[in-house]
This record gives structure tokens, C-alpha cells and sequence, in this order.
């Protein structure tokens, strides 16, 4: 109703405000020291946005949403990374993307498709920090994230899958 529009609204100014404030006080104050100020409000500034999202939107506007946000954040992130060289803030404000981007997937897909997705999804992001070489100890945290999609097939592995995996169990 309106009221949901209305916080959603509210959300999304906030998250904006925030955001924008964030990004230019990286690029101002650049120092290779990230404070934890900055790192805790990106990461705060992501968690508000997706449960905004997934309290207030219409369901089928949720996806488009999150999607949206994330190509903020990761512009963002780009952004700082350009004026900077600072790798902190990228990876964070990327981190916050690729979490946006796996919640719209998880909204989206279900079952065996989900669980597909989702390891394509992570290995991608993986491929993608190897080619930015980031650190080894980075990369083995990244890899633990395999282990999310795996969370999805429990309820699935019941399935018949003698009828293809885009089965509807």
C-alpha cells in the first residue's frame, strides 16, 4: 500500500544519501587506511537496503530493485577504486553488489536452477577476483562462498531428476 511506498521511498533516499556521502568522503580523504566507520556503513547501508526491499516492494519490482542497486554500488566502487587506487573500498562496495545480485537471484529461482545459478554466480566472482589478483587469503574466503549454494539443495535432494533438473519436485 502506500505506506510501504512511502518507507521503500524513504529507504532509498536513505540509501542514496548515504551512499553518495560515503563515495565522496573514499575520494576526499583518500589514505590507504580505510576507517571502520566507512567500511561498516557500506555494509550496513547494503543489509538496510535489502531488507527495505524485501519488506516494502511489490514482489515483482524486488529483483529489478536489488539489480538496480547493485550496478549503483559497483559504479561506485569503480569509482573509488579510479581516483584512489584504494582496493578496501572496491572490494566492500563490490561485496555489497555481488550480495545484491544473490539475493535478486535467490527472489527469483528455486530449486536445483537456484542451486546452478547461485555456484555459477560465485564462481564467476571468483574468476573475476583471480583475474584481479587478490590475495590468496581473499580468494579462499570467496571460495568458501561455494558452500552457499550447496545450502539450497537439502530441501531438493528428493527431487526426481530422472525427468531433467528444471523439474518443478
Amino acid at each position: 500500500g502506500m505506506d510501504t511506498g512511502v518507507a521503500l521511498l524513504f529507504s532509498f533516499l536513505f540509501t542514496g544519501i548515504f551512499f553518495i556521502t560515503n563515495v565522496i568522503s573514499l575520494i576526499r580523504r583518500y589514505t590507504e587506511w580505510v576507517s571502520p566507520v566507512h567500511i561498516t556503513t557500506s555494509l550496513i547501508t547494503g543489509i538496510y537496503l535489502i531488507s527495505s526491499i524485501v519488506a516494502s516492494a511489490p514482489e515483482e519490482w524486488m529483483s529489478t530493485y536489488l539489480l538496480f542497486w547493485a550496478l549503483v554500488f559497483a559504479y561506485g566502487s569503480y569509482q573509488v577504486f579510479i581516483r584512489t587506487l584504494n582496493k578496501t573500498p572496491f572490494y566492500i562496495y563490490a561485496a555489497v553488489s555481488v550480495i545484491l545480485i544473490g539475493t535478486a537471484t535467490i527472489i527469483e529461482l528455486e530449486g536445483a536452477l537456484l542451486t546452478i545459478v547461485l555456484t555459477l554466480e560465485v564462481l564467476a566472482g571468483i574468476i573475476l577476483m583471480r583475474r584481479l589478483k587478490v590475495s590468496h587469503k581473499m580468494l579462499n574466503i570467496a571460495t568458501a562462498l561455494l558452500m552457499v549454494p550447496g545450502l539450497f539443495t537439502f530441501e531438493h535432494l528428493d527431487s526426481n531428476w530422472v525427468n531433467g533438473f528444471l523439474n518443478a519436485d
